[in-house]
């Protein structure tokens, strides 16, 4: 499962015709969500990731009052030592929450603290926010075929 950074920025969008090559192209990257400052684009990864995600409440918080929460698990990679990066971006619109107790992602050893049937604590521990809040980033680690990984964390819709 090998990913390159220069997927993130490399997406272009251009229109031809047949007859005289290019006759539109949009300005710079095709950005994955148009709202996130940071101008990224899809990343690509040469396998699918065995995952599930849960969520519990489409409802926006203006009706429910209060976040949903979303759990990622189990996220279990074919490929041992892959070291990369790990981002999952929410529609736009959503916010993701991981302050204080927001945000769970240790095994299940710590309790209250982890997250259940997760063997290991989700690689780069916190992962940073975008400006947008919709964007989650880990940073760079080594993800291991031998651990079962997972996160749950709350989001605003």
């Amino acid at each position: 499962s090998s990913f390159s950074d220069a997927s993130l920025t490399g997406w272009r969008l251009s229109l031809k015709a047949t007859s005289s090559g290019t006759t539109d192209a949009l300005r710079g990257v095709f950005q994955f969500n148009p709202f996130d400052g940071a101008g990224l684009a899809w990343g690509l990864y040469s396998k699918q990731l065995q995952t599930s995600i849960t969520v519990s409440s489409f409802l926006p918080r203006s009706v429910s009052m209060a976040d949903a929460t979303i759990t990622l698990f189990p996220l279990h990679l074919d490929s041992n030592g892959i070291a990369a990066r790990f981002r999952v971006t929410a529609p736009a619109g959503y916010r993701w929450n991981i302050s204080g107790e927001a945000m769970k992602y240790k095994n299940e050893t710590a309790g209250a603290d982890g997250v259940s049937g997760a063997t290991a604590d989700f690689p780069g521990e916190l992962p940073q926010l975008n400006a947008s809040g919709s964007t989650l980033e880990w940073a760079a680690a080594t993800y291991s075929s031998n651990e079962t990984y997972g996160f749950t964390c709350l989001i605003s819709v």
